[in-house]
């Protein structure tokens, strides 16, 4: 960990005296937790210096528990609009990911990491010349790290059987590959070459299963759950992603089975071609907005995944700015309640962490379910959220910039 820079002065003058009187002291045991490892000697025990780095990580969590807490604070009273509450949280996502991801790993796996630190250390007894702080350091960057490291990648990029869930998926909703490799796309009802229809996510399958459980209020692994998925077009999989068109309900009594439809939030996107038919006609974005979803059998997606997505979408929207979209949201009860799918707290400092905006109440009342846990663990784990949810629409954002590069590069060849 490099030594913490002091808060801007713009950031300071928002925070209350509690507050900052709060992070002075968290910033001494900072202080403290350096100086203690500052101390260490060849002689000194592995286990003081383990605590010591702890001890560290856990004065990272909470000074940046503090200035979140600090934010909402001046949030509440006005003092910052949601654009400027985004700014100032923003470079604290990742910072607050890495040191909770670090320390739940050290605390789980202590006595295992511990003993990997110790026989480390034992070898470069014999072979270092310089004992002192960085004697341990360099064990500890040795051994602890990369273990560290693996756990975290383990734990965010969990293996995860695409084809078996395209398979689950295919079958879940009806649908045989025809003879000429064809697969159903849902949004335009129609068959298409099979090497272009994805099994689209709801929840993002980047996401953790404990982010995930603790989000749905479950202990379920919804990630390859069929119904967590949708087939469509590889275009329109890439417009859900990247949270250009999102999946609703639409208006009226519920059905069984439930209709669906596609709506179009990136109005730029309008021109932009969906699906190029044999005889050189175009399908356009503008073409699938309002479309209702077309389904072979009456099975269709979960809806608390829909509704997940919906949010996410809505967030992405008031962070780029579609006023078109969003307006419509708050203005009305867009989505219709159909149950308590989420838990509300960690759904409001996700919104927050998204977009620095508050969500509708339209969005929250009768579609979430109030916490079993403390209200700081459900603040963690939105802050959390919200940077693997950041990440994950930038990477898709990325990647559609990457195909319409490719696309046009194929337009310029024929």
């Amino acid at each position: 960990m490099c030594e913490r820079p002091p808060i801007p002065e713009r950031l300071s003058s928002l925070l209350q005296t509690g507050r900052r009187d709060a992070l002075n002291r968290h910033q001494q045991r900072a202080v403290s937790a350096a100086s203690d490892l500052s101390r260490m000697s060849i002689d000194s025990a592995t286990s003081d210096f383990f605590d010591a780095k702890v001890k560290a990580w856990e004065s990272e969590v909470d000074y940046i528990r503090c200035i979140r807490d600090g934010l909402d604070e001046a949030k509440t009273a006005k003092l910052l609009s949601d654009s400027e509450f985004q700014k100032e949280l923003e470079p604290f996502l990742e910072p607050f990911r890495t040191a909770s991801s670090n320390l739940k790993v050290l605390k789980r796996q202590r006595q295992l990491l511990l003993e990997d630190l110790e026989e480390q250390v034992e070898v470069k007894k014999h072979r270092s010349h310089e004992p002192g702080q960085d004697f341990f350091e360099r064990a500890y960057a040795e051994t602890i790290v990369p273990r560290v490291m693996a756990a975290r990648a383990k734990q965010k990029h969990q293996p995860f059987d695409q084809s078996a869930f395209k398979k689950s998926v295919y079958s879940y909703y009806g649908i045989e590959e025809l003879e000429d490799h064809s697969a159903w796309c849902h949004v335009l009802g129609g068959w298409y070459p099979c090497r272009s229809v994805k099994a689209a996510h709801l929840v993002p399958k980047s996401l953790t299963k404990e982010e995930v459980s603790h989000l749905f209020g479950a202990g379920e692994v919804v990630l390859s759950d069929p119904r967590n998925g949708i087939t469509l077009l590889h275009t329109i999989e890439d417009a859900l992603d990247s949270g250009a068109i999102v999946i609703m309900p639409i208006p009226g009594e519920t059905t069984v089975p439930t209709r669906w439809k596609c709506i179009l939030i990136d109005e730029t996107r309008k021109k932009n071609i969906v699906w190029r038919r044999p005889d050189g006609t175009v399908i356009k974005f503008a073409d699938i907005d309002n479309t209702e979803l077309k389904f072979l059998t009456d099975n269709r997606p979960r809806r608390r995944y829909l509704y997940f997505r919906f949010v996410v979408s809505y967030l992405n929207a008031k962070r780029n700015n579609y006023w078109g979209f969003t307006s419509k949201v708050e203005t009305g009860r867009f989505w219709p309640t159909l149950g308590p799918y989420l838990r509300r707290s960690t759904l409001v400092a996700l919104g927050r962490c998204i977009s620095g905006t508050e969500l509708p109440q339209s969005l929250i009342e009768g579609n979430t379910f109030e916490s079993e846990y403390d209200a700081a663990q459900d603040k963690d784990s939105g802050m959390i959220l919200g940077a693997d949810i950041r990440e994950a629409l930038e990477e898709s954002i990325k990647e559609h910039a990457r195909n319409e590069c490719y696309d046009e590069e194929s337009e310029e060849e024929l």
